[in-house]
């Protein structure tokens, strides 16, 4: 027998799948495979499953008798309560140069929430957002050295007293030329 012969006699395994959750479709068949008597290697080679997913497909099913995968990420609730909101918007507008941590600190010591640095940055950063509107209308406008117009109608009016390859009539010159009402 040659080496080619023997290659092609034994059967090739299926790739590896990449991780990815497993489709209820495919939930499905292997509980129902797994009802029917199949061994959960079986299955896992059938379906290109690995082993361990499909032990853990059958174990939720027959403690929750649950089938769908579960939904990833979502919608988390706020950590803080909105009388700690309160309580954080007080502390930086009373003192501006406070640290996370010292905010942090006084959380917990006043609402016995234990949250990290980001959760409050969050929130400060949501006051900064809250507030700027109310500076950028009490600021005054500064007057401009040049009008931001005054270029571009210098353009124009250089293309249009630009001559053309056509020639154009004494009409149609003074709709080009801007005039000065």
């Amino acid at each position: 027998m040659s080496a080619n012969e023997s290659t092609a006699q034994a059967p090739q395994p299926k790739p590896k799948r990449k991780l990815k959750t497993t489709s209820d479709v495919d939930r499905e068949r292997i509980v129902t495979a797994y009802e029917n008597g199949a061994t959960p290697a079986t299955i896992g080679q059938i379906l290109n499953i690995r082993v361990s997913t499909v032990y853990g497909i059958i174990k939720r099913y027959q403690t929750s008798w649950q089938i769908e995968a579960k939904k990833r990420g979502g919608n988390h609730p706020k950590a803080l309560s909105p009388e700690a909101i309160e309580s954080i918007r007080g502390w930086f507008e009373a003192d501006r140069t406070v640290t996370l941590r010292v905010l942090g600190e006084k959380l917990h010591e006043k609402h016995g929430l234990r949250v990290s640095s980001t959760t409050i940055g969050r929130e400060v950063k949501e006051l900064k957002a809250v507030s700027a509107p109310e500076k950028s209308t009490k600021a005054k406008a500064k007057p401009s050295k040049t009008d931001g117009n005054s270029r571009k109608t210098e353009k124009v009016k250089s293309k249009a007293q630009k001559p053309s390859g056509n020639s154009a009539t004494n009409d149609e010159k003074s709709i080009l030329k801007p005039s000065n009402k």
